[in-house]
């Protein structure tokens, strides 16, 4: 919900990755609030726009509240509202923050959405900041401390504090700026699948949410252990999902389940594909322990991604590795991988390596913002993964000695225990990734001038 012209559009952008819903309109009123906005861009994600609440237009609020009863009867979870955004831009100048009929909507919203979670967004917060820094000049106050000390008292005392007085000290916000700032729109997802949750208990918004959003990395690996719990990892070296199946089936399934989960826009299916399945495969074929692999080594994966992508796209460096499948990696994929699953200590490792890796690659793959996914990216991915200072060596290391002394005597759970740590322990943090991208951009343009 929210006016034309507050940033609705850049805000859905940013968060779910979707060009091709315009939800901006040039005439006051014009928004359905019962149509579907949809792009095949982002599958896992549903849209329904209502304008702002104007002084004396009691009929929007009507049109909302109806249009949530409605929804709210409809048998399946995913035809209901599951979060409102309520759009406001940040106001950069003097002057009454909200309009009477938000401060209405304010009074009344249980009774309009009942349990639905509303975050309030206050857009366009490089406004606000500019305006802060303009301001601080004219006064001759410099230094970077101050001013974003000062940028953060604007926004406590223009933006929190009225939300505050209308609304009560329980709401949830965000204050965010699409154009400049990922970690406040990763906040902003945070904050409102932590709602979501609540509202929606067990039922599966939340997962589903955490994969249709591409902004939150640390969310993506929540969901992917979550998805694990529910399926598979649970009980890993003994599951009956698999008996019966070949050991390519297996990892099959992993493998799809995993790539669901990081949702990339991915209009080939490369990530799918045969292909970087037999590149994955070949991942975890060696269970010999890497002898160039310390065991006690600490991956920053975000600093190893920076490096390798140097080095790859450098000249210096040699030609890439080319995107083929050797004849041996073709003879080492028929074979192991098409025997049927047996409950063996050599099977729980190459699962857990799978997970592990897959997940890892998808995280660099992350990292590289592809908008959309192309073989080249999956290549870089892989190589940035193999060359890394304590990659796929230290990762694979880690999981042999673990298995070799711990797995037949600490229990199926323990094995869930290890991989959701050893993916914890190597993730990129959210925090991290808008200054990464950064330095991959950097990195990128500079080779390409």
């Amino acid at each position: 919900m929210g006016k034309t012209g507050v940033g609705k559009s850049s805000l859905i952008h940013s968060a779910f990755g979707i060009t091709g819903v315009n939800i901006e309109h040039g005439t006051r009123g014009e928004a359905n609030i019962d149509a579907e906005f949809t792009s095949l861009e982002n599958a896992r994600f549903v849209l329904h726009d209502s304008q702002g609440f104007e002084s004396g237009e009691g009929d929007r609020v009507k049109t909302v509240k109806d249009f949530i009863a409605r929804r709210s009867d409809m048998p399946e979870l995913k035809d209901r509202v599951h979060a409102i955004w309520l759009c406001l831009a940040a106001p950069h100048a003097e002057g009454r923050v909200f309009e009477s009929g938000v401060e209405d909507f304010f009074k009344n919203k249980q009774e309009i959405l009942g349990d639905i979670p509303v975050i309030t967004v206050f857009t366009k917060r490089d406004l606000l900041d500019n305006r802060i820094e303009m301001e601080m000049e004219m006064r001759g106050e410099y230094g970077n401390k101050v001013i974003e000390a000062a940028k953060r008292q604007a926004i406590e005392e223009r933006c929190i504090r009225p939300l505050k007085d209308v609304g009560g000290d329980n709401l949830s916000y965000a204050v965010v700026s699409a154009k400049e700032d990922t970690k406040s729109i990763a906040s902003l997802i945070e904050i409102t699948l932590a709602d979501v949750q609540k509202y929606v208990a067990t039922k599966g918004a939340g997962l589903t949410g955490k994969m249709a959003q591409r902004v939150n990395i640390d969310l993506k690996i929540d969901a992917s252990i979550s998805v694990g719990k529910k399926k598979y990892w649970r009980n890993l070296a003994a599951s009956v999902d698999f008996e019966g199946q070949s050991l390519l089936d297996c990892l099959n399934v992993m493998h799809a389940d995993i790539v669901a989960v990081w949702n990339f826009q991915d209009p080939g299916n490369y990530l799918n594909g045969e292909q970087f399945r037999k590149f994955m495969v070949e991942m975890v074929s060696n269970l010999e322990i890497p002898l160039s692999a310390e065991s006690n080594t600490t991956l920053n994966l975000g600093v190893s991604v920076v490096a390798s992508l140097a080095a790859i796209l450098t000249p210096v460096a040699g030609p890439a590795m080319p995107m083929v499948v050797s004849v041996l990696t073709v003879a080492v994929f028929a074979g192991w991988a098409s025997s049927v699953y047996q409950r063996t200590l050599d099977v729980t490792r190459r699962f857990m390596m799978y997970i592990v890796d897959l997940t890892l690659v998808a995280q660099v793959l992350f990292l590289l913002a592809p908008e959309r996914v192309s073989m080249d990216d999956i290549h870089k991915a892989i190589q940035i993964y193999e060359n890394a200072p304590g990659g796929k060596n230290q990762t694979h290391k880690k999981i042999l000695n673990y298995s070799q002394t711990t797995i037949t005597k600490a229990g199926r759970d323990h094995a869930l225990q290890f991989i959701e740590k050893l993916i914890e322990d190597v993730s990129i943090g959210a925090g991290e990734v808008p200054g990464l991208r950064k330095e991959v951009a950097i990195i990128r343009g500079r080779i390409d001038h």
